[in-house]
């Protein structure tokens, strides 16, 4: 089965994204295709105008932020990558950096280079299916 951001889905079971997961729910990742494919759904799940930090992502997954910033920077290009920003809220420099003209055509509140995170912090709760 195909996901549509193009990622081959091994079976990595998507879970109900309603509050950050604990370690004991971190889904069961077999192989490094499954954590590809964890980590595009999770960033699937950051809606337009909204961010996760890093560290956000991670606690999604189960790994560490230093670990989910290494992911994210190999996620597909179909994938909103540009959503994850440092728990500062400075932006990836990744990918030529072109996540801040991203991030502001969403209308993410910025000021001198960072997002606004109590603005624009995605509500896991909130998160679309």
């Amino acid at each position: 089965m195909s996901s549509d951001h193009g990622v081959q889905d091994l079976g990595v079971q998507r879970q109900d994204r309603g509050a950050p997961r604990q370690d004991h729910d971190a889904p069961r990742l077999s192989s490094p295709r499954d954590l590809v494919a964890a980590v595009a759904d999770v960033l699937d799940d950051i809606a337009p105008g909204s961010v996760a930090t890093y560290g956000d992502v991670a606690a999604q997954l189960g790994i560490s932020p230093r670990q989910a910033g290494r992911e994210v920077s190999r996620a597909p290009d179909e994938v909103p990558w540009w959503r994850v920003v440092r728990a500062d809220g400075i932006p990836g420099a990744c990918r030529g950096g072109h996540a801040p003209e991203l991030l502001e055509a969403e209308g993410v509140p910025m000021s001198s280079g960072r997002v606004d995170l109590n603005l624009a912090r995605q509500s896991w709760s909130d998160a679309p299916d």
